[in-house]
């Protein structure tokens, strides 16, 4: 590996925000841990998950892509990046519903992906992704904390990145 160029020798691994790490981080900011509010949109770090400078910044802004897809999807072309991904870079769903979804038992859902929580703190959207539109986003702040949509994940849009630090990644 060349000098000065980051890869696994230098202990660091940076991806796209999965869908669990997106939940986990909204279940983390309303608990005692976090600011304890659904209040993360604006600017300044009174608006961060922890209520100070160390937190993450503007959960609840606009709708930003996470590495997250129903596999039934009608479209691979679209998703070949996700698709692809080695399965700690992207959460993977093979249910077409939420109802399904609930219905699955504990093994099989996502862990940390708070997509239960649909009216939680006052979220209004929970469209499940399905095979036309098979990529998740979420955070939309006119929609509630917690909201997640659907979308075809073919047009540019924003997502947040996840650096991790330590040996053994």
């Amino acid at each position: 590996m060349e000098s000065g160029t980051l890869g696994t020798s230098e202990n660091i691994d940076c991806h796209m925000a999965k869908n669990s790490e997106y939940g986990a981080a909204l279940l983390l900011t309303i608990s005692a841990y976090g600011a304890g509010t659904s209040t993360c949109a604006g600017t300044g770090k009174s608006n961060s998950s922890t209520g100070n400078a160390s937190g993450i910044y503007q959960l609840s802004g606009e709708w930003e892509y996470v590495a997250a897809y129903y596999t039934g999807a009608s479209s691979p072309t679209v998703l070949s990046k996700l698709v692809n991904a080695a399965d700690k870079y992207v959460d993977r769903y093979t249910v077409d519903s939420l109802e399904k979804y609930n219905a699955l038992d504990e093994a099989a859902k996502v862990k940390g992906d708070a997509l239960y929580a649909r009216g939680f703190l006052g979220s209004t959207s929970a469209s499940w992704p399905n095979a036309g539109s098979p990529v998740f986003s979420r955070g939309s702040s006119s929609l509630g904390f917690f909201s997640y949509n659907r979308n075809t994940g073919s047009n540019s849009g924003a997502s947040r990145a996840v650096v991790v630090c330590g040996a053994g990644l």
